[in-house]
């Protein structure tokens, strides 16, 4: 055993080693290629601590070599009971995400079975997919400090025979013999073993040494390139590089190549044995450069160059365009050879809409599209591209026209009147939005319109003048625009005349007169009158609504002749109306006849085909009235009558037949009888004809028929159509009365027909109406010809059809076989076609077929014959090997699809076999063939129809063919390397058999598939004879001879220098071969001191001798060492000096007085509010207190400016509660801070840190204490034990609130505890210190990170749980969920997910602060502006800046600006001369912001260029001016238009979720968009807010104890706990006087690995039932997403229904309620003793007990060493006591109970667990009743302090003379100390509660013998031992390489 001392002096050499390392850059430098896999310990008997030790030893290993996938690749597996991969060898490719694994290791745990780990990295590690490279070296390092419980032997040798150099390190009780059984020889190279775990630094030098040559391997001899590079086969992405072998017999060939006009260098890796690769994925037509290097070992020949360009993409041929209508198109192409598919781009030329290209992309199978919603005559270019992956063929352009827009048809007109004209049209084809129609007169410019729907094919024009012809149009408007107009002309009639002019109220001087409107919309009635024959006429105007007028002052008896004329508002006036009437005469005494006479003038007129107006003076005399009799003049004539009253002079007479000559007799009629009567005639017209007749639109078999409507209620139509100029029968044709067109179909083409409509009504038929029309011609195509046929098509040519053809069909049919027809269409205009995927050698016959509008016309028919297929030509068979034969040709004509090779051997069985490549490979490799065999070879063309030609050949394989050209290198000491050119055909591997020349020591091994091996362990300056074999599967080839010699060894040029009187020095010119040195010092004088042997590194060529007697001789000798050899040693002599007298050393002057401290440069500038939160709970203590108010009393002296210009600080204490000590704005000077610090006092009570951050946040760290708005928030939190309450939720509230927080723990805590209190990352803010001596430790560290937080121009912010510095702009602007309430314009929404908040600016809110409070130092020089937002429906498409920066005139200086017109975001700023730039980006990608979805974008602005990242998918990157900084005078503003001016401008609407400017770039390759729908991944996104997760932070308090349970069934096994660590024995005191009882203890650390009375278990409860199952609920249709509703109240469980579709991601549901408790069960059987259970929550620290009795200890040891032996032996083979990662606890507040669970199964018995900590024998007791679990109690008090002083520390000891910078050897240990006085004994405190339960493996009891202690007791003075714990990262930080770190201007730090 060494001693402390010893310890210390060699953790002081590894510290100066890990210095040397980072200071001077101590690396192996090699180019060569390494795969090492550590194999790590990881069972119980290393224990945590030494772990550590083990971690540090592994970085400095690391450390030395370059890291990266061409060089040095490091894996590591660890085992105990079970082996496991940590990492594989590919995991980490640079050295610091090594070093930083290397510092998380964790620890495993468990047995020792190494020989089962060795098997395993055998297995798993050296494997191509964990890492394994072929030709990289192989190393293993083996690290353990035990005895493996299983076999090493066999994996050990099987490693070293799979070429594995094996390096084993033993520790502490490793048996040396199984480490050289594992290690490879030699042993003092591959072997090293220490004594304790602190040595381990002692071999690192010579352990990195060796590894760093086994890495390197032999020296190479120069390597010649290869040469004669040739490039072939160039494509459009590929060619081929051949090249030839020099003589260096290369392992493997690198080739490199890259575009000559730039681009990065690719790389292909071939074997060594290969001459030839084929460079893919190349682009087209590029020249690339070519380089061909030779690898051998690591080592890198010079370059083969040369070049080759690629050839174009070949295109697309014979691109077709047919089918062509108005708005569709189809096109059709001729298939690219070898593309992976098609991109068709089309745009139109004269569009006069805005239109943007558009593109279809297509698989290679596909080569007929139809393109759609195109343009009505508009001419397209359409363009194709052949695509072979990404890359575009040149274009095949060809330009087609859509046809115009079908016009309306048929415009006609009905119902015509003086002022409106109703005009008809047939509908327009498509989809027709509306029609207008136009109208005007001829002359007019005045253009009047009317617009109807698209269903509408008539409309009424009114309003138009009289008499005058109106130009009408009807034109369709469709989506894209307006077709064609049709256009008519039609007159209007002339204004009617009123009509039955009649009188009435006849007197002697007035008569009224009436009569009926001509039309509705007569204006005025002009109505004059005069007598009969006279001149005096009388006019007057009346309203044109009137129908009678009274006209008075008339003569009597006085006939009138009246007139009557309407005039309309167009001043158009009608026919006048003409009457008469007489007056009546004066009544006088004269007798009057007694009878009438007879009415006179009888007029008949106003004749229509059913009515006669008669009219007629009234007779002279006394009328009652006037009998009217008429009866028809033909036929059978019937009398008829009417009776009108005397007043009345006319009558019109209805129902009368039509064109019938009618006699009228009018008789009047008076009291005595008739009067006279006069007679006259009349007659009707005839019933009425159809007017304007067409014939129009005329087919092969159908005409179009229209007319106008006939006068009169027409009942039916009947339409005639009969040949004209063939005799045929008249057909006839009946529609309805209110239809005036019609479609006469089945005609015969190119015939006149004669069509006749008559109007049938009910009196009969009226007028025929007759017109003719003709049918169009139906023809067939000419000169139908076949031509220019192939293997698989035929063009086909015709002349066109005559008649107006739509299409062609064209139908071919092979003559021979059952394929049936085939067609394909061609447009009109096409006269043409190639027919393609024909038979071969096959007759078709081709029918071309016009197509027209109404059916086909006659077939145009031809026939042709495909050509017959050919084979393959030109077959080669080359290459041959033993097992193999290559095969290539010259490829068959057409598109063949396959090639199948049948090969036989043709000689014994031949038996064909056969395989198949691809028809666009011509070549093919046949293997495994028999060797030294001859083989009959056929190639058959095999084509989508069938087989084609076959070509065969003959081939033959080599016999077993020896390797060649041996030759013998490297030679070395114990070795020399063996290369050999291999055979020339593929081997199973080689054999190496060596011996020394002219004996019989044969040695013989395979190496395997190899062209190059080293023999170990050879004699030094020995010929070999060597001899090579090549293995085949039928046997070994002759051997290839040669032979090789090792090396000898030896040193020169020893020598000595610095020569003194007690050392001196020698050097000597070192070995290029030694690996270390071994040097030995003897005096001549056997009295003289300074007898010496050391062996160091072969890399030191000095070394110092000291400890010297004066003036004495010594000879030096000096050894050189190989791993397993050792030179002759080479000798000198040299005398010491004479000692010369020493003048006395000065006393050291005293230190000077206390003073404050000066400020640290870190902290120079820092300006934050610091608060420190100090542990005052009782487990600290007085004088522990005092220590943390001096940790802080240095920390706040380190800090520059203390006030409100600087640093704030506040000191907060906390135990039971918090109390802020004062407040950040109490003190504005540092020496008021610091005396303050002296004025608190200890509080003393239980440890509630969560309570205290509470207090923080809400107390502390407040606006009314002095808490800053634009600074850095910083807190210290010290504490030394586990909180008693939950810490997790106030902290991360602290982290989110963007504080940085740094704690610092002390001695017994929980770190996973303290991790979730500090910010992220740990590596920076977590701090561990074993005791509180151990402050100044980290105190430099601490307080670096502290001012470099309070120096950063940014404050920190918190972002997805870590926290960087940056701006929250959200809450700049008040927009919090707090504070959004109060701000105007503002409200909440959901955001992307329902549990996010969203923020909803209104229209014009205007959202405005200061810059100086947002930005006061401006804007840092590069940062990312990150925003999740939402455009709204509502959002204005002008340009508004979602964010700006503008000066005090309201001037824009930098900013966000989106143009919803143009679809652009722009970024702009002032750069460094004050010039305003813009960069707009306008790609398709970031067009998506537009569409109304959240989404985010980083704009990360960089000195030179800014880059947009949408969704975080990048999206473009533009050069930028170096921007310019901002001033901080004006203001920052949300939403404002850019076009809007002045402070208090228009804002636009938008939805903001998130907006945070990050003063870095790196933040965004954190981000992975987790609150986005589109772009979150469950499996890697955290759990979102207010989500119901297993890990939920948020536990409540701990719930009521639940009722006590029967026993429960027998549980599963349990796992095994981890041990405790044995606590340091402390001082033996003397026995001092019993004193008072002193108060409850703390808890005590961990003690001896003693048994002590295990706890009393609980008592499990059982399984509830489960709940009764609820009906089965109907599976909806999706809705619409809807607002956020309130909750409802919980619903019935409906019973399970059948699984339905995968619905959207709904929203968090709220918390079930708790089921009841189940029924309790049975009484279960007993179980298997159970593992070890988990682990209890530590104690806190106690005070120190007194020893047991030594013979108590022993027993009890040997009886738990006993017990514990037998069951880790038990316990190997099962592998089932392993326990989790790592030990963390996880100390949390019980929550309320939840509902019980189903019944488990019953598990076996577990086995018996560990014993706990030691306590004392206690008096028995009565078993009492198991109690129920209770609730964590609190801390007890503080014990008393005890009564005993410490000794007083000596003086110290002058400082010794200046060393050498040489390391000197390991010095004696020095005298032990005086041991102080004992301390009184203090009492007996009252016992704490248990600890965690230790463990003692059998290493840990070796020590301890079993027949009482060996010896003496000797108590030692107990010298605490204080080092920095390093921190163990836990699995869930994911430490990013990105992340910023924030320093003072001019500070730096180096890393280790």
């Amino acid at each position: 055993m060494k001693s402390r001392l010893c310890l210390a002096v060699a953790a002081v050499f590894a510290a100066l080693f890990a210095a040397s390392v980072e200071a001077q850059g101590v690396q192996c430098t090699t180019k060569a290629a390494a795969d090492i896999v550590l194999l790590v310990d990881g069972s119980w008997s290393i224990g945590r601590l030494n772990f550590r030790q083990i971690r540090s030893f592994i970085a400095k290993l690391v450390q030395v070599f370059d890291i990266s996938p061409r060089r040095v690749q490091f894996g590591l597996a660890q085992y105990s009971g079970d082996p496991r991969t940590e990492w594989n060898l590919n995991t980490y490719k640079d050295k610091q995400s090594l070093l930083t694994a290397v510092a998380a290791l964790p620890y495993k745990g468990g047995n020792t079975l190494t020989g089962m780990a060795l098997s395993y990295i055998l297995e798993k590690n050296f494997k191509a997919d964990a890492g394994a490279r072929p030709n990289a070296r192989k190393i293993g390092v083996l690290i353990t400090d035990g005895k493996s419980q299983d076999d090493v032997a066999l994996p050990s040798e099987t490693l070293r025979e799979m070429g594995v150099e094996l390096y084993a390190v033993g520790i502490k009780n490793a048996d040396e013999a199984e480490l050289r059984t594992i290690a490879t020889d030699p042993d003092d190279v591959h072997m090293y073993n220490v004594a304790d775990f602190a040595l381990l630094v002692e071999i690192v030098d010579d352990l990195t040494t060796n590894l760093c040559n086994s890495v390197k391997g032999p020296t190479i001899d120069d390597l010649y390139p290869p040469t004669n590079l040739v490039t072939s086969e160039p494509s459009h992405h590929s060619f081929r590089v051949t090249w030839d072998h020099s003589n260096s017999n290369f392992d493997r060939y690198r080739v490199e190549y890259q575009p000559l006009s730039g681009g990065s260098t690719e790389e292909v890796l071939v074997s060594g044995r290969t001459k030839t690769t084929v460079l893919t994925n190349l682009q087209p037509e590029t020249e690339y450069l070519v380089n061909v290097y030779g690898l051998l070992e690591g080592e890198i020949s010079e370059p083969l160059t040369g070049t080759e360009t690629t050839t174009p993409i070949p295109g697309v041929r014979n691109l077709n365009v047919y089918d062509v209508t108005p708005t569709t198109m189809n096109v059709r192409w001729e298939p690219a050879t070898g593309a992976s598919g098609y991109m068709l781009l089309y745009t139109p030329v004269n569009a006069t809409i805005p239109t943007v290209e558009k593109e279809l992309k297509v698989g290679p199978d596909n080569t007929d599209l139809k393109l759609e919603n195109l343009l009505p005559n508009t001419e397209y270019t359409v363009t194709i591209h052949a695509l072979y992956g990404d890359l575009p063929s040149d274009p095949l352009s060809v330009q087609e026209t859509t046809l115009p827009e079908d016009e309306p048809r048929n415009i006609w007109f009905s119902d015509i009147t003086h002022s409106t004209i109703n005009t008809h049209w047939d509908p327009a084809p498509g989809r027709v939005r509306k029609y207008v129609i136009k109208y005007k007169e001829p002359e007019d410019e005045n253009i009047k319109e009317v617009e109807v729907p698209g269903s509408v094919t008539s409309v009424p024009l009114t309003g138009l003048t009289s008499q005058t012809e109106y130009e009408i149009s009807a034109t369709a408007v469709y989506d894209y625009g307006p077709s064609n107009p049709l256009t008519g002309r039609e007159n209007t009639l002339v204004v009617p005349a009123p009509s039955n002019l009649r009188f009435s109220d006849i007197r002697e001087n007035r008569f009224r007169i009436h009569w009926d409107h001509g039309a509705k919309d007569v204006a005025l009635y002009r109505l004059s009158w005069v007598p009969s024959g006279g001149r005096d006429k009388k006019e007057m105007i009346i309203n044109g609504d009137e129908k009678s007028q009274i006209l008075d002052n008339l003569n009597p008896d006085t006939l009138y002749d009246v007139s009557l004329t309407a005039i309309y508002p167009d001043e158009m006036e009608s026919e006048d109306l003409l009457g008469s009437q007489r007056t009546l005469s004066i009544r006088t005494t004269a007798h009057t006849p007694v009878t009438p006479t007879a009415p006179r003038n009888l007029q008949v007129y106003n004749a229509t085909s059913h009515s006669l107006t008669v009219k007629w003076d009234p007779a002279i005399g006394r009328v009652r009235g006037y009998r009217v009799i008429y009866a028809p003049m033909t036929g059978d004539p019937i009398d008829e009558m009417v009776t009108v009253g005397a007043r009345q002079n006319s009558v019109v007479l209805q129902k009368l037949d039509p064109d019938t000559p009618y006699s009228i007799k009018v008789v009047s009629v008076s009291r005595a009888g008739d009067g006279g009567q006069i007679i006259g005639n009349g007659r009707t017209k005839p019933l009425a004809s159809v007017r304007n007749l067409r014939v129009y639109n005329p087919t092969m078999s159908s005409l179009n028929v229209i007319w106008d409507p006939a006068e009169g209620v027409v009942r039916r139509y009947k339409i005639h159509y009969v040949p004209t100029t063939e005799a045929g029968n008249e057909e006839v044709v009946t529609v309805p009365g209110n239809t005036h067109s019609t479609v006469l179909k089945k005609l015969n083409p190119d015939t006149p027909y004669d069509v006749t409509v008559v109007p049938v009504f009910d009196e009969g038929e009226g007028a025929r109406k007759t017109s003719t029309g003709r049918t169009l011609i139906r023809g067939a195509p000419g000169s139908v010809q076949v031509f220019n046929p192939s293997t698989n098509s035929l063009n086909v040519r015709w002349t066109s059809a005559p008649g107006p053809v739509q299409q062609y069909r064209v139908i071919y049919t092979p003559q021979t076989g059952t394929r049936p027809a085939q067609y394909i269409t061609v447009p009109a205009n096409t006269n043409n076609v190639l027919l393609d995927r024909l038979q071969s050698d096959t007759e078709y016959s081709v029918n071309v077929v016009p197509m027209y509008a109404n059916g086909e016309g006659d077939p145009g028919t031809d026939v042709g014959k495909t050509l017959p297929r050919g084979g393959p030509r030109n077959m080669r068979v080359y290459d041959a090997t033993t097992n193999s034969l290559s095969v290539s040709w010259d490829h068959a004509e057409g598109a063949v699809q396959q090639y199948r090779i049948i090969y036989a051997p043709t000689v014994g069985d031949p038996i064909e076999e056969f395989t198949f490549v691809p028809g666009r490979r011509n070549n093919v490799l046949l293997q495994p063939l028999t060797a030294d065999t001859p083989y009959r070879i056929s190639v058959v063309a095999m084509y989508a129809d069938g087989d084609g030609g076959q070509l065969t050949g003959d081939g033959k394989t080599v016999g077993l063919l020896e390797p060649r050209n041996l030759r013998v290198s490297d030679e070395w000491y114990t070795r020399f390397r063996v290369t050999w050119d291999p055979a020339p055909s593929p081997v199973l591997g080689y054999k190496l058999v060596y011996q020394p020349t002219g004996t019989n020591e044969k040695m013989e091994l395979f190496v395997g598939d190899v062209t190059s091996y080293t023999p170990q362990n050879l004699k030094p300056g020995t010929p070999y004879d060597v001899d090579v074999y090549a293995i085949y599967d039928s046997g070994s080839s002759e051997p290839l001879a040669g032979q090789g010699t090792t090396l000898y060894l030896n040193v020169t040029g020893l020598r000595t220098y610095k020569v003194d009187w007690n050392t001196f020095c020698i050097e000597w010119n070192p070995h290029r071969a030694a690996t270390s040195y071994r040097i030995k010092l003897q005096p001549v004088d056997a009295y003289s001191n300074g007898h010496q042997e050391v062996t160091i590194s072969g890399a030191e060529s000095t070394h110092c001798f000291t400890g010297l007697s004066p003036d004495s001789l010594y000879d030096a000798t000096v050894y050189t060492q190989l791993p397993n050899l050792e030179g002759p040693g080479m000798q000198l002599q040299e005398r010491t000096l004479v000692r010369p007298t020493e003048a006395p050393t000065e006393p050291p002057s005293p230190p000077p007085p206390p003073t404050i401290p000066p400020a640290r440069e870190v902290c120079m500038g820092a300006k934050a509010d610091l608060v420190f939160l100090i542990d005052g709970s009782w487990s600290i203590g007085d004088e522990n207190f005092n220590k943390i108010l001096q940790f802080c009393f240095d920390t706040i002296g380190a800090l520059d400016n203390i006030g409100p210009t600087g640093m704030q600080i506040s000191l907060v204490q906390f135990s039971d509660d918090a109390k802020a000590e004062f407040k950040l704005d109490t003190y504005s000077s540092k020496g008021m801070a610091l005396a303050a610090l002296q004025i608190i006092r200890y509080k003393g009570g239980n440890t509630k840190t969560g309570r205290a951050l509470e207090f923080l946040y809400d107390n502390v760290f407040i606006y009314p204490n002095g808490m800053r708005k634009t600074v850095p928030k910083v807190l210290v939190v010290v504490t030394d034990g586990r909180s008693q309450d939950e810490v997790k939720k106030p902290a991360l509230a602290l982290q989110e609130a963007g504080y940085s927080v740094f704690v610092v723990g002390v001695a017994d805590i929980d770190v996973t505890e303290l991790k979730n209190i500090g910010s992220k990352p740990s590596t920076r803010h977590l701090f561990l210190v074993d005791d509180f001596d151990a402050f100044e430790k980290i105190q430099d560290e601490l307080i670096t990170f502290l001012c470099e937080t309070a120096t950063s121009t940014c404050p920190l912010i918190y972002l997805n749980g870590f926290t960087t510095p940056g701006f929250s702009m959200l809450q700049s602007f008040n927009l919090t969920e707090k504070d959004a309430a109060s701000v105007a314009g503002v409200s909440t929404v959901p955001g992307s997910f329902n549990s996010y908040t969203a923020y909803s600016i209104h229209k014009d809110a205007h959202l405005l602060q200061p810059t100086i409070e947002v930005h006061p130092d401006g804007l840092p020089t590069t940062y990312t502006i990150m925003m999740l937002f939402r455009l709204l429906p509502t959002t204005t498409s002008e340009p508004f800046a979602i964010w700006q920066i503008t000066d005090q005139d309201n001037k824009p200086e930098v900013g966000v600006l989106l143009d919803g017109n143009s679809k652009t975001l722009s970024y702009f700023n002032k750069d460094e001369r004050g010039e305003s730039q813009t960069i707009t980006f306008d790609t398709e990608d970031m067009k998506k912001l537009f569409y109304g979805n959240f989404h985010k974008v980083h704009i990360m602005v960089n000195q030179n260029t800014v880059k947009l990242i949408v969704d975080c998918q990048e999206v473009e990157e533009k050069m930028a001016n170096p921007a310019g900084n901002i001033t901080t005078d004006g203001y920052e503003i949300l939403g404002k238009l850019a076009k809007s001016r002045g402070p208090k401008g228009k804002s636009a609407p938008f939805e903001i979720q998130s907006f945070d400017i990050i003063c870095s770039l790196g933040w965004v390759l954190r981000d992975k968009c987790c609150d986005l729908p589109s772009m979150r991944d469950e499996a890697k996104c955290p759990a979102l807010p207010h989500a119901c997760t297993c890990a939920q932070a948020n536990i409540g308090p701990p719930g009521p104890p639940g009722p006590s349970g029967q026993g429960g069934s027998k549980g599963p096994r349990g796992e095994r706990g981890p041990h405790g660590q044995p606590g340091p024995p402390g001082p033996r005191g003397e026995l001092g006087p019993p004193g008072p009882q002193g108060l409850p203890g703390p808890q005590g650390a961990n003690g001896l690995s003693l048994p002590g009375a295990p706890g009393r278990p609980g008592v499990k409860g059982d399984a509830g039932e489960p709940g009764l199952v609820g009906r089965t609920g109907s599976t909806g249709r999706m809705g619409p997403a809807g607002t956020s509703g309130p909750q409802g109240a919980r619903g019935f469980p409906g019973i399970q229904g059948p699984p339905g579709p995968l619905g959207p991601r709904g929203s968090i549901g709220t918390t079930g309620v708790s089921g009841p408790p189940g029924q309790r069960g049975s009484q279960g059987q007993k179980g298997d003793i159970g593992s070890l259970g988990p682990i209890g929550p530590k104690g806190e620290k106690g005070d120190r007990g007194e020893f047991a009795p030594q013979n108590m200890m022993r027993a009890i040891s040997r009886q738990v060493c006993e017990q514990l032996m037998n069951n880790h032996m038990r316990r190997v083979n099962s592998l089932i006591n392993q326990i989790p990662n790592g030990y963390y606890s996880n100390r949390a507040v019980a929550g309320p109970p939840g509902p019980p669970g189903q019944p488990g199964t019953n598990g076996e018995v577990g086995e018996s667990g560990p014993p706990g900590p030691p306590g004392f024998p206690g008096t028995p007791a009565d078993q009492g009743r198991p109690g129920d679990r209770g609730t964590p109690g609190e801390k007890g008090e503080k014990g008393s302090q005890g009564i005993g002083k410490p000794g007083q520390r000596g003086l110290p000891g002058p400082p010794g003379p200046q060393g050498q910078s040489r390391t000197g050897p390991t010095g004696l240990p020095g005298p032990m100390g005086p041991l102080g006085p004992p301390g009184r004994p203090g009492h007996y405190g009252s016992r704490g509660p248990s600890g965690p339960p230790g463990y003692c493996d059998s290493s840990m009891c070796a020590g301890i013998p079993y027949n009482g202690y060996p010896g003496r007791y000797e108590p030692q003075p107990y010298r605490p031992e204080t080092h920095v714990v390093p921190i163990e990262r836990g699995e869930e930080e994911v430490i990013d390489q990105t992340e910023t770190e924030i320093q003072s201007p001019g500070f730096s730090r180096l890393h280790s």
